[in-house]
């Protein structure tokens, strides 16, 4: 019996690893995204277990309820979530994702 295999993938939100920036810059209509409701946002593809290396981050679902982590702590966002992440400050993660269910997202 062979377990499933998992993909890490470390988030780094302010960190650089020598990779060169696209020549082109993808603007974003900041009035537009306000205007978004999450119904129109596609639910969380896959399950994701999240360790919070460094600041904080609010998650906020749809229906209002707010929990805010901050170094150290763990949690879950489960396969069809919808909600806003908010990190006010300098923010890095590391997520843990089944590589099956990563890669059916990625289809």
């Amino acid at each position: 019996m062979h377990s499933p295999s998992l993909l890490i993938a470390l988030l780094l939100a302010t960190v650089s690893f020598g990779v060169q920036a696209a020549p082109e810059f993808l603007p974003l209509d900041a009035d537009k995204l306000r205007e978004m409701e999450l119904h129109s946002i596609a639910p969380f593809p896959y399950d994701e277990f999240v360790l919070v290396l460094e600041g904080r981050v609010t998650l906020t679902n749809i229906d209002g309820g707010k929990q805010t982590y901050g170094q150290g702590d763990t949690f879950l966002v489960p396969k069809g979530w919808l909600g806003t992440w908010d990190m006010p400050d300098k923010y890095r993660e590391m997520i843990v994702i089944e590589t099956k269910a990563w890669l059916a997202a990625e289809e």
